[in-house]
């Protein structure tokens, strides 16, 4: 490691050292833990403020570039399956040289630019969105269009329009930047990626879309065809987070309903089908007694099939989903064609993947979109904090492989749902699955 990375004499070290060995997590000994928080307190609106003006703000954020560059390559579980060591390094070292005549959240976003070289959807700088500022737009990829799906004070008029231009470039080379700052794994992901990055004030002056983190210009078209112009003003996270969004849908498809709880199920086609919607992989003794009621109305007599919808479900546990595959695999579904039928799309990621394979392997058949992750990936994610600026630093630390496969997890049967279908919340995805054949 080059020697200007070596950390400065303050009276931070010994936080940077006790980060450094044990990370934020509970492997810390008790003893210490009271310690740690002393390493949180800078924010990336403090470090400027602080005395000793640029030259100590310089210094705190290369001792942070020193605990990325170190311990995120040490922890990963192979940091140059996609980037080589070298690589690796090289820009690390530009980044240092840059220190001084970059803002706080311009290297904030080169942290995030490095991390995404790692080349998976679990490593990255997971902290960044709560100190950016956003446009008051919400937006969703929807085939080749970014569509404003919700919006807030200022923007009402792009609600459902597709987003053409950030500043005086086209969405199509500002995808390309945003593109440097997301994940490397999939196309596919990287689309998920930038639906959060695109809105972000301090990420579309970093790449140079638009001049400053103030009020920005933003060209939509809308479905009659006509282009139109706003200059948005950003605000911060808390502001968003407490601000009235408005919808472009006038309706939520069934899947949608219920999204903050982790697994729910009901009964469709007169009875006939047991849906159960997985939006979680969390909570494995909750999710036993979830599956137990689950079964039971699978052993009634008048059921037939069984759907379970893991639809943008994030992740968690691998290991949650198990008491519901070995229920149905020991009641013989999915060897009866149609009787074990599996809903997808591109939110459904790490643990949620996993499951929907699994359900695969009993025989189940996979209907929606494929999957925005590799069958094979690094995953189980962890974290560190860099000790100055504070920001969480996320990686995989461990390598998960189902069985021969490649590429992504691909539906048996293709569906996908248009733009209308979102703002309607109609459902080609269910519908299909319930109009294929009842098994005897």
């Amino acid at each position: 490691m080059p020697r200007r990375f070596h950390l400065q004499a303050s009276r931070s070290a010994l936080t940077v050292l006790l980060l450094t060995v044990f990370g934020t997590g509970s492997f810390m000994p008790p003893g210490l833990q009271m310690l740690a928080p002393l390493a949180l307190i800078g924010s990336l609106a403090a470090t400027s403020s602080q005395t000793g003006g640029a030259a100590d703000r310089t210094a705190r954020w290369r001792a942070d570039l020193h605990v990325f560059a170190t311990e995120l390559p040490r922890r990963h579980a192979n940091a140059s399956h996609a980037v080589s060591a070298a690589g690796f390094r090289q820009m690390v070292d530009t980044l240092d040289r840059s220190l001084p005549q970059l803002t706080d959240a311009e290297i904030t976003v080169e942290l995030m630019r490095i991390a995404s070289s790692i080349g998976d959807s679990h490593t990255g700088v997971d902290t960044w969105y709560e100190r950016f500022h956003r446009y008051p737009i919400r937006l969703s990829w929807v085939g080749k269009d970014l569509r404003v799906m919700e919006v807030t004070g200022g923007a009402e008029r792009a609600k459902g329009a597709r987003l053409i231009r950030i500043g005086r470039t086209g969405i199509d080379e500002a995808y390309a930047r945003v593109r440097t700052l997301a994940t490397r794994e999939t196309e596919l992901g990287a689309r998920n990626d930038s639906e959060y990055l695109f809105p972000r004030a301090e990420v579309l002056a970093a790449l140079k879309l638009l001049p400053g983190t103030g009020t920005g210009s933003f060209t939509f078209k809308d479905d009659a065809g006509m282009t139109f112009t706003l200059d948005l003003r950003p605000i911060s996270a808390e502001a968003s987070s407490a601000a009235r969004w408005y919808r472009a849908m006038s309706h939520v498809a069934l899947y949608e309903e219920r999204s903050g709880q982790p697994y729910w199920s009901t009964r469709l086609d007169a009875g006939r089908v047991v849906y159960v919607k997985y939006n979680s992989c969390e909570d494995p003794a909750r999710f036993e007694r979830f599956t137990a009621g689950v079964l039971k109305s699978v052993d009634e007599p008048r059921t037939r099939r069984v759907i379970v919808d893991v639809r943008d479900n994030g992740g968690g546990d691998t290991g949650v989903l198990d008491p519901l595959s070995a229920g149905l695999k020991a009641r013989g579904y999915g060897r009866r064609p149609g009787s074990l039928l599996v809903l997808t799309n591109r939110g459904t990621f790490s643990a949620a993947m996993w499951g929907a394979n699994d359900l695969k392997e009993l025989g189940g058949l996979l209907i929606g979109e494929a999957s925005s992750q590799l069958v094979q990936f690094y995953g189980e994610r962890r974290s560190f904090t860099l000790p100055h600026s504070g920001l969480m630093v996320s990686y995989a630390a461990r390598f998960f492989a189902l069985r021969d496969q490649q590429g992504l997890l691909v539906p048996d049967v293709a569906v996908t749902r248009s733009f209308r279908d979102l703002v309607t919340g109609a459902d080609p995805v269910l519908q299909a699955a319930i109009r294929l054949p009842t098994p005897p």
